[in-house]
This record gives structure tokens, C-alpha cells and sequence, in this order.
């Protein structure tokens, strides 16, 4: 029996450490999968809960130049960590109201129109 359990012990600890090499080698993978998720998470969030005197064609048009500035590094992280926290605190309720969907979207301007 406990040569069963030092057995199945080892089994165990392989697979942990294998997991996280995985992980640690796919993690630019890990990272893109989320971060599109998310934004996916975001974009459709706000086109259904956008007021009418905002155009869906605009809103649409500004998340993806700022999900092409992501891509090329051309925004800070740390602005869209910030959104991305706000996003979470605004949608704790399961609904966006229309001042905060306008806030994300004027996260997301200025995010377009900085160099």
C-alpha cells in the first residue's frame, strides 16, 4: 500500500510539473486567448447596451483600432488594466448602464488617440 501511494504521489508531481512547463511555454498563447476573450467580453457588452445617440458602426470601428494598438504594443498596459478593472466593476450588476458604457468608450478614444 505505501508503495501505491508514494507511486501515485510521483504520477501526481510529474503531472503538476509538466502542467507548468506547458503553461510557462505557451504563456504569449494564454495571454492573446484571454486578452480576446476579454475584449470579445467587452465589445459585446457595450454594443448592446449602447445608447441610441452613439453609432454601432463607430463603437465597432474604435475597439478594433484599439485591439490593433494592443496587439502592436502601442497602448500601456497598465490603461488597459485599468479598464479592463473598471469593465469588471461596472458589469458586477450583469448590466452596463449608459453612463458607463460611455465611460468605456472614452477610455477607449483616448486610448486610440494616444502615441
Amino acid at each position: 500500500m505505501k508503495k501505491f501511494l508514494i507511486t501515485v504521489g510521483i504520477v501526481v508531481a510529474v503531472i503538476i510539473v509538466v502542467g507548468a512547463v506547458l503553461i510557462y511555454a505557451n504563456r504569449g498563447k494564454i495571454t492573446n486567448f484571454v486578452f480576446q476573450k476579454t475584449f470579445e467580453t467587452m465589445e459585446s457588452a457595450v454594443m448592446k447596451d449602447l445608447p441610441a445617440s452613439v453609432p454601432q458602426d463607430s463603437v465597432h470601428t474604435l475597439f478594433s483600432n484599439v485591439r490593433s494598438k494592443i496587439k502592436t504594443g502601442e497602448v500601456d498596459k497598465q490603461k488597459f488594466q485599468r479598464l479592463i478593472f473598471t469593465f469588471q466593476n461596472d458589469l458586477k450588476d450583469k448590466k452596463l448602464d449608459s453612463l458607463e458604457v460611455v465611460g468605456i468608450i472614452d477610455s477607449l478614444k483616448r486610448m486610440e488617440s494616444s502615441e
